[in-house]
């Protein structure tokens, strides 16, 4: 009918879109979500130095 080559076209590029997207969720981001655990584990932890204790100093108030 009427449209039909148009509609045909744009069935190939929902459809390839779709495969592509699939591709993608089931190849990149597991392989991506692996590489970012490993390197966020190989990193040095940061140390917070602990907080002085100032209760013993002259002016010193507890809030």
């Amino acid at each position: 009918g009427a449209g039909t080559e148009l509609y045909r076209g744009v069935g190939a590029i929902v459809l390839f879109g779709i495969l592509g997207a699939a591709v993608v969720s089931l190849t990149m981001l597991p392989a991506l979500t692996v590489a970012v655990l490993e390197w966020r584990q190989s990193r040095p932890e940061t140390s917070v130095a602990p907080v002085a204790d100032r209760s013993g100093q002259p002016g010193f108030r507890e809030r």
